[in-house]
């Protein structure tokens, strides 16, 4: 009798299993405008004796942002996409397999970060002028999931609406028409000192992450009124034995809105006379009644909301009744201000010298 010998193979069928050491898969970020991670996955190191039928990874946000969990999954293949993730957000991944049998546990976590995007802007509360040379801002900061990355810092441009200092000079004072002013990250206000008086600045408000500069928040805000500047060109001339003519031209710095010129004047031999006093919207002005051959002080300044604004003070005289021959009266034509009143004083003193 031949006696025959039949071996029976059992094998175990299960769902596949992940070693400790498995290789994370490699991930590739396509694009940082509409963030997805392309997955290469590593087969698992144990199929369970079945064909692999499809994989997954799943990835759960770990950074402050408070995002829905992302999954993707593949029929066989080993590369796989994730979408609907955010830039600048963290997550912590796993994968699976899956054979008849079923799913895998997952594998180990392994974590990946998404590169930022340019941040969306920061929500001005106010901008408002403080004084006639600052301007304060306070904000918030971009919705976090509006922000594609973490803030590193914000970041303030202003442009005077006159940004060339030729056609709007600061007279008299340092101003800043234009500039940049870095901001901290935890900041929720800043104040921009050094402006222009009276003049309208665009602000820029900028969130900045590893991304760059994002896109701004904007405002308009002017600065407070000031005390006017000098009037321009100051001149007096003598009409007559009781007239003076006082001519002049607006500041070249107002510093607001005008509102009108006040007008001082009295002789020069009586400093302790009361002047005459006026208020007018010209710009000009002729002072009648005055006594014959007589020198006059003058002084005008102009007003704003704020104040009266600096003096320019001139002297002329009144012409002589004697003097009928049509020359030049004394003081015929003045014009006033720092340069004109060393002149005269200049003048004054080399008549003195001659007469001695």
């Amino acid at each position: 009798h031949t006696s025959l010998q039949t071996n029976f193979f059992c094998c175990y069928l299960e769902a596949p299993s992940f070693d400790e050491s498995s290789t994370p898969p490699l991930a590739v970020q396509d694009s940082t405008t509409n963030p997805s991670i392309r997955f290469t996955l590593q087969p698992p190191a144990h199929t369970g004796n079945l064909p692999i039928l499809r994989y997954a990874v799943n990835c759960t946000p770990t950074s402050a942002y408070a995002f829905a969990p992302s999954r993707g999954d593949v029929a066989a293949g080993l590369t796989l996409i994730v979408d609907a993730l955010h830039a600048g957000a963290r997550y912590s991944c796993v994968y699976l397999a899956k054979n008849a049998v079923g799913w895998s546990e997952p594998s180990s976590t392994f974590n990946i970060r998404l590169q930022d995007s340019l941040s969306a802007p920061p929500s001005i509360r106010s901008a408002r002028a403080e004084t006639a040379s600052s301007i304060y801002l306070s904000f918030e900061s971009p919705s976090v999931d509006s922000t594609h990355g973490d803030i590193k810092s914000y970041r303030l441009t202003y442009t005077a609406s006159c940004s060339s200092p030729g056609k709007c000079p600061c007279a008299g004072y340092k101003c800043s028409l234009r500039g940049t002013m870095p901001v901290s990250a935890t900041g929720t206000s800043v104040v921009v000192r050094g402006l222009r008086y009276f003049t309208s600045y665009t602000l820029n408000l900028h969130a900045v992450n590893r991304a760059g500069v994002g896109h701004p928040a904007t405002d308009l805000v002017e600065t407070l009124e000031h005390y006017p500047g000098p009037v321009q060109r100051l001149t007096l001339k003598a009409l007559s034995t009781s007239a003076i003519t006082v001519t002049w031209e607006p500041p070249s710095e107002p510093n607001g809105i005008v509102k009108f010129y006040r007008l001082w004047y009295r002789p020069t031999n009586f400093p302790a006379a009361r002047p005459n006093e006026f208020d007018t919207n010209a710009h000009s002005y002729v002072a009648m009644g005055l006594t014959e051959n007589t020198d006059y002080s003058f002084t005008i300044s102009a007003m704003n909301s704020v104040g009266i604004g600096e003096d320019v003070r001139g002297t002329a005289s009144t012409e002589s009744e004697a003097r009928l021959d049509g020359s030049p009266s004394r003081g015929d034509i003045i014009e006033t201000g720092p340069a004109h009143k060393a002149f005269i004083g200049i003048v004054t003193s080399a008549l003195v010298l001659l007469l001695l």
